[in-house]
């Protein structure tokens, strides 16, 4: 018997959108399986990836497209990267739903090309076995072992569907046909809910390397999964027979006359109860541990499961169980993926962690969920459902109101009695893109640059000859560098020269630059100055750029330039001249001033520094006669070290994370009863280290300045998001966060801060911190804020 599968009729639009434009697509079939039917509930199309193509660097021109180009064949793309798409997915499903398969638009039949097809399978494997590694996930389906592949011909608009064996090991592949059914009214659901409420405590043993967060989570899953499979499930307050179904569950609560109406209507949600096995008796053995504390895990989860009518009561059950243990696994994964540090250290005596509370997110006529970790607003959840289902919606259609704010009383309690500071989890920085030292895609040889110099002892002037560079990366994250070239600039001196755009990695410059030397005044004006004189204090500075966008056509600027002229004419035309134009002038200037700033601005955010090479100027190295009276040196070649944005620290190593300009302010009331604490984001100088490793992952950067109090999070600000600068700035009234406290509990205030970015997976990546209270590096400032009320204090903070 051939296998049917069921899906919404916008599937089939969803499809042919693609299949019309002529594009590669590949994307993971979201859907339910049971003993009635297998149905699709969402077709998610997986998020572009960015790939290098493997051009050689001599055949590599300005007509040639990017390097880095969206991935257009099933035979490019990455089994790891459609993996952890289907890892993401997985979270937002409600228990019973899983991935089933993934879905191909393309020119090429999948099934007929060997190739595309084994290229298939071996997505299809990799993405089972990603989904195995974590069994608290219900990953994959637990009673089905085949999984759909959905192709649609981007020529002939033909859908084709077959299902094929993942997991099995053999070297033989199972393929079935299946049946596509499309369905003109959108499917009716079942919805269950329920709240399972968790109150446990559980034991500590501090080792020599700290409590890992992680393995105590791990610790709270394993113990809640083992509870809740134990349980026993009631429906609306009943014991109902597994084989009923639910439909027939609804249908016996209406009176028999009213049978037309009840197929009509969308079944109501039924509640779902818990009970859990009580134990009275006390084990055989009894082992007796010395802990060094407690974890006291309590909070109630939210769970709303969708089950097509003509499913089982057990298959229902089964799935408000997955959907249990599926979220707290989600949240404990998000959160210590968040974490800064895995290890909590002996001495935090109270240690406050709170994972993201769940929301609902519409997707046809059912929900899926995401998570907002604390502070986050609804928008927080639009970024995931659009890069991870491939849907729009708006920030109303998001339901917020399931499960709120943990409650710290008690936490406030402990902290009461502690005496000791707690330690915040914090977002997790990420592994740094630059080493020490070592420049991206350097390998083990290292960038260098070579030049030589001509001096011409009489005139005093210089020429500097850039020959060219070696071993320049050409990869910054997933942007490619366009072109290269060089700053030049002899110290002493104002004069500074540019090279060229050159777009191999191993640019060939060969370009001349003058220069005068300044040298210090001869005692004896009779006196001839020799060559070490002339030379002595003066050293030369050479610094690579990349560029990271192409150069605009010449032909299209000299067309800019035209329209603009025409326009400037037209305007002059049409305008009759004025007595006096002392107003227009300065106002069309300040115009200009502001648009070349703008573009200056532009430019520098689309450069990237590579490093620079310094060379102190050595007379015994000019030993070759040229024309002219010219003497010069041999080739030099001097490696390219990395720099970082200037930004002044206080330590005597480089800061390599950035700074960020703070005003603080504290205003005292006159009964201690309602203080403020004030806090205005200026300014943020952001290192190259940090632009780079941004770069990473190709998403913009955020700022968030929280104010804790007892290490709990009160109040917060958040910037809009913004592409990587070197210098970024903000209005002061738009970036202040104020926090009204006791007089008594200004030694429990702290403000944490992050610099950090969401992913195309929703993920988000922190890449510096800083923290500002009385043991941190900021402590002199934050004491001094404290002891003069009412004046602003203005100092920077580096990020770590």
């Amino acid at each position: 018997m051939v296998r049917s599968v069921y899906s919404p009729e916008y599937c089939l639009q969803y499809l042919e959108q693609y299949a019309s434009k002529e594009v590669f697509v590949i994307g993971l079939i979201l859907g339910q399986t049971t003993t009635a039917r297998d149905n699709v509930i969402h077709l998610a199309r997986t998020p572009e990836e960015k790939q290098v193509d493997n051009v050689s660097e001599n055949t590599y021109s300005v007509d040639m497209p990017n390097q880095v180009e969206t991935v257009r064949t099933l035979l490019t793309v990455s089994e790891a990267w459609v993996a952890d798409h289907a890892k993401h997915v997985t979270r937002m499903l409600p228990g019973g739903m899983f991935v089933q398969g993934i879905f191909v638009t393309s020119e090429e039949d999948v099934f007929e090309d060997p190739n595309c097809f084994s290229k298939v399978k071996s997505i299809l494997n990799h993405v089972y076995k990603a989904q195995n590694i974590n069994q608290y996930m219900y990953g994959n389906c637990p009673y089905n072992n085949e999984r759909l592949v959905l192709h649609m011909s981007t020529s002939t608009k033909v859908l084709n569907c077959k299902s094929v064996e993942v997991g099995t090991g053999s070297k033989s592949t199972v393929i079935k046909p299946v049946e596509w059914k499309f369905l003109p009214k959108p499917q009716q659901w079942q919805r269950l809910d329920c709240y399972y409420e968790f109150d446990d405590v559980y034991p500590v043993i501090v080792k020599n390397c700290g409590i890992s967060v992680k393995q105590q989570f791990q610790q709270i899953l394993e113990s809640a999964h083992k509870t809740i499979e134990s349980s026993i499930i009631f429906i609306d307050g009943e014991l109902k027979d597994g084989s009923e179904l639910l439909e027939q569950l609804y249908k016996k609560k209406k009176p028999k006359n009213n049978l037309k109406t009840v197929q009509q209507e969308p079944p109501k949600s039924m509640n779902i109860s818990i009970f859990l096995p009580f134990e009275n008796t006390m084990p055989e053995t009894v082992e007796y541990l010395e802990c060094d504390g407690s974890i006291h895990f309590s909070g109630i989860v939210s769970s709303s499961v969708f089950m097509y009518p003509k499913a089982t009561v057990s298959e229902a059950i089964a799935a408000v169980k997955q959907d249990i243990v599926r979220s707290l696994a989600s949240r404990f994964t998000m959160h210590c993926d968040a974490l800064i540090d895995d290890n909590l250290l002996p001495e935090e005596k109270v240690c406050f962690n709170e994972p993201p509370r769940r929301v609902l997110v519409p997707v046809g006529s059912l929900y899926l969920c995401d998570y907002l970790f604390p502070g986050e607003a609804p928008a927080e959840a639009l970024l995931s459902v659009r890069e991870l289902l491939d849907l729009q919606i708006t920030e109303t259609d998001v339901v917020c109101d399931l499960e709120t704010p943990a409650d710290t009383s008690e936490f406030d309690a402990l902290d009461r009695d502690a005496s000791s500071e707690e330690l915040l989890a914090t977002p997790q920085v990420t592994s740094q893109f630059i080493k020490d030292g070592q420049l991206a895609g350097s390998g083990s040889l290292e960038p260098e640059i070579g030049f030589k110099l001509a001096l011409h002892p009489i005139n005093k002037t210089l020429y500097v000859t850039v020959i060219g560079a070696r071993h320049l990366p050409s990869l910054f994250g997933l942007s490619r560098a366009h072109g290269y070239l060089v700053k030049v600039k002899i110290f002493p001196g104002d004069s500074r020269f540019e090279t060229s755009l050159q777009e191999s990695s191993w640019p060939v410059w060969n370009e001349d630059f003058k220069f005068q030397l300044k040298q210090k005044d001869v005692k004896k004006s009779t006196e001839k100055s020799d060559l070490q004189s002339l030379l002595a204090g003066h050293f030369l500075s050479l610094t690579i750029y990349a560029l990271l966008e192409p150069q605009k056509p010449e032909i299209d600027k000299r067309k800019n330039s035209r329209i603009e002229t025409a326009k400037n004419k037209a305007v002059d035309q049409d305008e009759p001249k004025s007595k006096t134009r002392f107003f227009e002038k300065t106002f069309s200037s300040f115009k200009s001033t502001k648009a070349e700033a703008m573009a200056n601005k532009t430019i520098l955010e689309k450069r990237r520094t590579v490093g620079a090479a310094t060379w102190n100027f050595d007379s015994k190295l000019f030993q070759n006669d040229l024309k002219n009276g010219l003497t010069g040196t041999p080739d030099i070649w001097r490696p390219i070290n990395a720099i970082t944005s200037g930004i002044a620290v206080s330590s005597h190593r480089e800061n390599k994370k950035g700074q960020l300009e703070v005003t603080l302010l504290y205003t005292a009331s006159e009964d201690g009863l309602d203080d403020i604490v004030q806090l205005t984001v200026n300014r943020l100088r952001c290192s190259v280290q940090t632009m780079q490793q941004q770069e990473q992952y190709n998403a913009p950067l955020y700022l968030k300045a929280t104010i804790l109090e007892a290490n709990k999070a009160e109040c917060y600000w958040k910037s809009d998001r913004f592409a990587p600068t070197i210098s970024a700035r903000w209005e002061p009234k738009s970036s202040t966060v104020k926090l009204s406290v006791y007089k008594v509990n200004l030694n429990k205030v702290s403000i944490y801060i992050t610099l950090g970015c969401k992913t195309k997976m929703a993920k988000k990546e922190n890449l510096g911190k800083a923290i500002i209270d009385e043991k941190s590096t900021a402590a002199d400032s934050w004491k001094q804020c404290l002891s003069e009320p009412g004046v602003p204090k203005t100092f920077w903070v580096d990020f770590e």
